[in-house]
């Protein structure tokens, strides 16, 4: 497969609208899980995929409160383990300064 510049971006037969759209939605709490699952399988074909994200309105933002999510959950599941839950009483409340 043959790669196509379009607008300085190096990409492998992807469509640059598809792609656009799907940062788009990054933003939205309703498509974010589907968007992240498609721009995952573009990563290697989509060269400039992270400059593209980096200088996006609100990307950067959305995929830290997703991150952020997924620690939470990390943490709930930890707090089930007796032996943990000093240990994470004390960073969730440092934490939250």
């Amino acid at each position: 497969m043959c790669a196509v510049v379009v607008d300085g971006y190096k990409m492998a037969g992807v469509d640059r609208e598809k792609i656009y759209q799907w940062i788009n939605d990054l933003t939205s709490l309703d498509s974010r899980e589907t968007a992240l699952l498609e721009l995952s399988k573009k990563r290697e074909t989509v060269q400039d995929l992270a400059p593209m994200l980096w200088h996006s309105f609100g990307t950067i933002a959305a995929l830290l409160q997703v991150g952020k999510n997924m620690f939470i959950a990390y943490l709930s599941i930890l707090m089930k383990i007796k032996c943990m839950k000093t240990w994470i009483n004390n960073l969730v409340v440092n934490s939250q300064y």
